[in-house]
């Protein structure tokens, strides 16, 4: 044997031990792993699938948004703890892809539900939620037609899943609360009696209107996990929903939704898009103002709103002005906006305009 062959099998052996060596310590590590995975799978909440392309990693990062948004080690060991359980109640892999409609469950207890909610956006009161409905019910009886209008900000949450299952055939479901998203869509209820959340809306019995509004700040975003995507779910491809895709005013949502039904109600089946157009041109070209000197044609009071239908849903909001059509993006930091503006051929892209402080639009494009 050769020297340069004595060299090589000294050189493989000590391979050979290395690779023994760590398949030992992985062993053991993954031993020790599933040695700490102390809880088990009695409590959990089940999660259907909705959208395409997702896993079992990204769905945990859903529930779980303080562990998320509080990144300190504590909170990385605890959401690794709870993913590794995950894996455990689920018999599948963190990063398998999952199939559009495969139910998962979830290892979160009501308990820790309550403390997940905690992140949710700080919510006022809504001062004009009362007259709101009020206004939509008298509209509804001037044209005859039966709309169940509600605020549920002021519900438990036993009232207000008992008044989904108000059987009336409605023309129109009116629902007015505090909403969120935090990747996952929600209804917010009275204070302390948490939310409704997209699985809580698969367990509802809906009698299916013409028209579902759902008139809460971030209603329309989300995609397939929007809370407006798991109403129209429970309905047919001839109902229309409106969502909100970024947070509303409820004074200028007042209006709105006067405006809006004054149109509607008299004729139901004319086009919904059409009809919110018109509004829309209506407050643009409005010199009314609003609490704190705000003008109501600034278009973050009336470019909030998104037409759905069962087959499309969306994270961004079309609308034409005049001969201009105006694509407004929500960026991730929900806090800022794209927007793309057309006219005829000629396109000009408005980048980061802050929410919280939209000048009008008008004054913002020029060609």
């Amino acid at each position: 044997m050769t020297l340069l062959d004595k060299q090589a099998e000294t050189v493989e052996s000590s391979l050979d031990r290395i690779v023994e060596r760590q398949s030992k310590v992985g062993e053991k590590d993954k031993r020790d792993a599933e040695d700490e995975i102390t809880e088990n799978c009695d409590e959990y909440r089940e999660h259907k699938v909705r959208s395409k392309d997702i896993n079992l990693d990204e769905i945990m990062d859903l529930y779980y948004p303080c562990l998320v948004w509080n990144n300190t080690v504590e909170n990385k060991q605890i959401l690794y703890q709870k993913k590794r359980l995950a894996e455990k109640c689920n018999k599948i892999k963190l990063l398998d892809k999952l199939k559009e409609g495969q139910i998962v469950k979830i290892p979160i207890t009501k308990a820790e539900e309550a403390e997940q909610d905690k992140c949710r956006p700080e919510q006022k009161e809504l001062t004009r939620a009362p007259q709101e409905i009020l206004k939509v019910s008298e509209l509804a009886k001037e044209y005859n037609k039966i709309v169940n209008a509600f605020d549920l900000s002021q519900m438990k949450k036993d009232v207000a899943f008992a008044v989904f299952q108000i059987k009336n055939n409605p023309h129109v479901w009116h629902i007015v609360t505090h909403g969120y998203c935090s990747g996952l869509g929600y209804l917010t209820l009275k204070k302390d009696n948490g939310t409704i959340t997209i699985q809580d809306v698969d367990e509802f019995n809906l009698d299916v209107p013409r028209l579902i509004w759902l008139h809460t700040c971030e209603s329309g975003i989300g995609g397939r996990d929007s809370i407006m995507a798991a109403f129209l779910e429970k309905m047919t491809e001839n109902t229309i929903g409106i969502g909100s895709l970024w947070n509303i005013n409820d004074q200028s949502a007042l209006k709105v939704a006067e405006m809006f039904y004054d149109k509607f109600l008299p004729n139901m089946y004319d086009n919904v898009s059409s009809i919110l157009r018109e509004v829309r041109l209506e407050l643009l070209k409005s010199s009314e103002t609003l609490d704190g000197n705000q003008k109501v044609a600034d278009p973050y009071f009336w470019a909030v709103y998104e037409v759905f239908s069962p087959k499309y849903t969306l994270d961004f909001n079309d609308l034409d002005i005049g001969e201009a059509m105006v694509e407004f993006n929500l960026n991730q930091d929900k806090e800022t906006c794209n927007a793309t503006v057309q006219v005829g051929n000629e396109y000009k892209v408005i980048e980061n305009i802050e929410i919280n402080q939209f000048t009008n639009l008008r004054n913002s494009v020029s060609f």
